[in-house]
């Protein structure tokens, strides 16, 4: 059986994360979620995510941009964007 592509969806609303999670896992992904950038930058240590799709602003938090330069700093060779 072939690995499951990992993904990260970063969003602060969790019912929004709930309904791409959802949707994601039944179309064969292993869906992963990070509810702020903390969160975010400790998957994507731990998982290595295939894909990250993040909410582009976290109230009170790092936007997306700011996300992915912070994840560019811990693993320059990622091409997971």
């Amino acid at each position: 059986m072939a690995e499951k592509i990992k993904l990260l969806i970063i969003d602060d609303n969790e019912n929004e994360c709930k309904t791409f999670k959802n949707i994601f896992d039944a179309k064969g992904y292993l869906t992963l979620v990070a509810h702020n950038s903390q969160e975010a930058i400790r998957s994507v240590t731990e998982t290595q995510p295939d894909i990250i799709l993040p909410d582009l602003v976290i109230k009170g938090d790092k936007n997306a941009i700011e996300i992915f330069k912070d994840v560019k700093k811990l693993s320059p060779g990622s091409r997971r964007f």
